[in-house]
C-alpha cells in the first residue's frame, strides 16, 4: 500500500516536472518554430504541441501565408484568453485566477448557499435572494451583523464570504432581513453586489468558445467543468452569472448542446429554486430556443421527475 502510494506520488511529481518544462518552454520561446500573434502580445510557438491539439493550428500550418510567414495571427480575440489558451496547450490547465483574492470589496460578504432539502417556500427563496442584490453597503453589514447572531459559529470563506445554508434558516431570520430591507437607507443608491469584482467564470465560459473557435476538445470539456462549478450555487442576480451565459450563448452554435444543457440545467435549477421571475422570462425572451433545451432537462429520458 505504501509503495503503491509513493509510485503514485512519484508518477505525479513527474508528471509536474513535464508540465513546468512545457511551460517555461512557452515562455523562452526556445526552439519554437512558428509565432502566434494576437493584438500587441506574441509567443513563439511550437507546432509539435500546438497542432496535435487543435484542428484550427494543425490546417494553419499547412497551407497559405501562415504556413510562408510562419506566423499566426489572431485579430479578433482578446490577448488573454489566448494567453491562457496557449497555456492549456502546453500544460493541460490554465490558471482563471480561482484562489485569488482580487476582489475589490473590502467587507465581508453574505451570501446563500441553496439546499434542495430546505423547508423554505420559493417566495421564501426569493425574497433572501434577490434582497441580496438590493442591499447597499450599510444594508449589507446591517445583515452580516444580523447573521452573526443568528448563526454565531459561522466562518468566513476563502473570499470574505459568510455563506448561510438554506436549511438552517428558520422564518425569525427571515423576518429580519425583510426588517433590514423595508428599511430605505440600507436599500438606497449603488447596490452592493453591483460593485465590479473580478471573478473566473466569464474567462471559463470565453476559454469554453475559444477551444470552440480553435478545435480544442480538451480545453472545451476543462473551460466547461470549471464553469458548471463556478455557478452551480450561484443565481441570476448575480451579473457575472448572467454575463457567462450570456457569453456562452452568443458565442457558440445553435447545435453545441453541451453549452445549451448547461445553460437549460441552470436556469431549470433557478426556476425549481426561485419560480418563475422577469430574470429567467428575460433569457428565454432573448434565447427562445431555450424553452425546448429546458424541457429536455426536465423531461428528458433519464432525468428524475420534478418533487414540486
Amino acid at each position: 500500500m505504501g509503495q503503491e502510494s509513493d509510485t503514485e506520488g512519484e508518477e505525479k511529481t513527474r508528471r509536474d516536472e513535464h508540465f513546468e518544462r512545457q511551460k517555461a518552454l512557452l515562455a523562452s520561446g526556445d526552439y519554437s518554430d512558428i509565432r502566434v500573434t494576437c493584438g500587441d502580445q506574441m509567443w513563439n510557438v511550437h507546432k509539435a504541441i500546438i497542432c496535435p491539439q487543435s484542428g484550427f493550428f494543425a490546417r494553419a500550418v499547412k497551407f497559405g501565408k501562415e504556413k510562408d510567414e510562419s506566423t499566426i495571427d489572431l485579430p479578433e480575440d482578446d490577448p488573454e484568453i489566448i494567453r491562457l489558451m496557449l497555456d492549456f496547450l502546453y500544460t493541460l490547465d490554465y490558471d482563471a485566477h480561482d484562489d485569488s483574492d482580487t476582489d475589490d470589496r473590502h467587507s465581508v460578504s453574505l451570501w446563500f448557499a441553496w439546499s434542495e432539502s430546505d423547508s423554505l417556500t420559493r417566495s421564501e427563496r426569493r425574497k433572501l435572494q434577490e434582497g441580496l442584490f438590493q442591499m447597499n453597503d450599510e444594508g449589507m453589514q446591517k445583515a452580516i451583523l444580523a447573521t452573526n447572531v443568528t448563526f454565531p459559529n459561522l466562518k468566513e470563506s476563502g473570499r470574505r464570504f459568510l455563506h448561510v445554508h438554506s436549511s438552517e434558516i428558520q422564518s425569525a431570520y427571515i423576518n429580519t432581513i425583510s426588517s433590514i430591507l423595508e428599511d430605505t437607507t440600507s436599500t438606497s443608491g449603488e447596490k452592493f453586489y453591483a460593485q465590479d469584482y473580478e471573478d473566473s467564470a466569464p474567462i471559463h465560459a470565453k476559454l469554453y468558445y475559444i477551444g470552440d473557435k480553435y478545435h480544442i476538445p480538451g480545453l472545451q470539456k476543462l473551460a466547461l467543468t470549471r464553469l458548471k462549478k463556478d455557478i452551480e450555487n450561484r443565481s441570476l442576480d448575480d451579473s457575472v452569472v448572467t454575463k457567462s451565459l450570456h457569453i456562452l450563448m452568443d458565442n457558440t452554435p445553435e447545435e453545441d448542446e453541451k453549452a445549451r444543457m448547461l445553460v437549460a440545467q441552470y436556469l431549470h435549477r433557478d426556476m425549481h429554486r426561485f419560480g418563475i421571475r422577469a430574470r429567467n422570462q428575460g433569457f428565454f425572451q432573448k434565447y427562445p430556443d431555450m424553452y425546448e433545451h429546458c424541457l429536455r432537462h426536465q423531461f428528458g429520458d433519464g432525468t428524475k421527475g420534478s418533487s414540486e
